[in-house]
C-alpha cells in the first residue's frame, strides 16, 4: 500500500490509523510499528484494545512504567509508556468513530 492508496482516518503524536482506498485494509502505525488488518481482523483487534482500554481507565496512573500489552497475535508484544498508550486507545476510538460514520453514509 502507498500513501496515495490510504486514507487516514485519525492521526495523533503516536501514529495514525488509515484505510486502504482500493482493497479496504486498515494499516495502524503505533510509533515505529506498523500493522496491516483486513476489517475483521481490524475487528477483532479492536476487541482486544476494548478490553485493554477498559483496564487502562481502571488502573492507577503511572507516569513512569511502560505498559505492554500482549496482544492476541501470535508472538505480537506492544510495548507502551502511559502517555503512548493513551494516545493510541484516542487513534482507536477516533477512527472507529470514523468508520461507523462511513458504514452509515456508504452502505
Amino acid at each position: 500500500m502507498n500513501d496515495k492508496q490510504m486514507k487516514v482516518l485519525h492521526q495523533n503524536s503516536l501514529g495514525y490509523i488509515a484505510k486502504c482506498k482500493c482493497c479496504d485494509d486498515i494499516q495502524i502505525k503505533f510509533g515505529n510499528a506498523i500493522l496491516s488488518f483486513t476489517n475483521d481482523e481490524y475487528k477483532d483487534f479492536d476487541m482486544f484494545f476494548d478490553a485493554i482500554k477498559q483496564d487502562f481507565e481502571l488502573e492507577p496512573r503511572d507516569f513512569k512504567c511502560d505498559y505492554l500489552v500482549n496482544t492476541d497475535i501470535d508472538g505480537l508484544i506492544l510495548s507502551f509508556t502511559y502517555s503512548e498508550l493513551s494516545q493510541a486507545i484516542e487513534l482507536m476510538n477516533f477512527s472507529n468513530v470514523i468508520l461507523s460514520c462511513n458504514k452509515l453514509l456508504f452502505e
